[in-house]
């Protein structure tokens, strides 16, 4: 009868220098695959949020430019206030309808706010509401010139690399 010993001996394994050899080899393999995928999923994040902002600030801009061709024409008014050197817009408008609704479009630190207001009966402006439009706003500007408005909108999309967005429309007023 064989003893155990040589039982044993038969049975080949691995030794552990080869499963060290194994797992470098996987190491060099794995670790720049995972490097590419870190690196694009990194750059998929970064140019969503872009998107992000950049459709954000397009639906603002049309809701703005919707309400003014709603407006009756002649509530349409740009308010500029300049303090220190710096310049500061508002554009107020009135849509009117069952309830006459006024609206009016400032910018609140970073964030372009539509502050909608409706008409009681009595006469007087309540139920006041504000609403973020939009955010990372860097300008909003809104120059008449002659029946010409032209709303300027600068928005900060990455900071890092300062990468800005800008937006301008027009609106015609109708006489």
């Amino acid at each position: 009868m064989k003893s155990k010993e040589n039982h044993l001996f038969y049975f080949s394994g691995y030794t552990l220098i080869e499963l060290l050899v194994v797992l470098a080899v996987a190491g060099i393999i794995t670790i720049p695959i995972m490097t590419f995928f870190i690196s694009n999923y990194s750059t998929y994040l970064k140019e969503s949020n872009k998107l992000d902002v950049q459709q954000v600030a397009r639906t603002g801009m049309d809701v703005m430019m919707t309400n003014m061709r709603k407006a009756k024409q002649s509530s349409i008014r740009i308010i500029k206030n300049t303090i220190n050197g710096h310049t500061t817009y508002q554009l107020e408008l009135v849509i009117e309808g069952n309830i006459n609704k006024r609206y009016t479009y400032y910018l609140s630190g970073t964030n372009l706010l539509q502050k909608e207001e409706e008409q009681q009966p009595s006469g007087y402006w309540g139920k006041k509401a504000a609403n973020q439009l939009m955010y990372n706003v860097k300008q909003f500007k809104v120059i008449e010139n002659n029946d010409l408005i032209t709303i300027t909108i600068k928005i900060e999309i990455d900071g890092v690399n300062g990468y800005e967005l800008e937006l301008s429309n027009s609106h015609k007023i109708r006489h």
